[in-house]
């Protein structure tokens, strides 16, 4: 399974989508640090998760291994005021 998960989704929080892919044996994650909301893909086929969304619905191959993307145009990025900022949950991920 492929999950795709923003930093700030107020749906889904981090610490819930991290959950699911350490339970999901196998899975891969793309994380997008400095995400909002609770859509990650876009109409934006150059963003870094939407190219891997569509590798693998077109293959049905999962990425070699987790990513980290920054944020497409479309998601507001940016320091939170009064808010912690997350550790990166996939460490060693390259970062498009």
């Amino acid at each position: 399974m492929l999950t795709v998960q923003n930093q700030w989704d107020s749906q889904t929080p981090l610490t819930s989508g991290l959950g699911m892919h350490r339970a999901l044996k196998g899975s891969r994650m793309v994380y997008v640090a400095g995400g909002e909301g609770h859509g990650v893909y876009s109409g934006d086929p150059r963003a870094c998760a939407n190219r891997a969304v569509n590798a693998y619905l077109s293959t049905r191959q999962l990425p070699a291994r987790d990513l980290t993307c920054k944020p497409s145009a479309h998601h507001n990025a940016g320091p939170r005021k009064g808010v912690a900022p997350i550790p990166r949950p996939v460490p060693g991920a390259p970062s498009f």
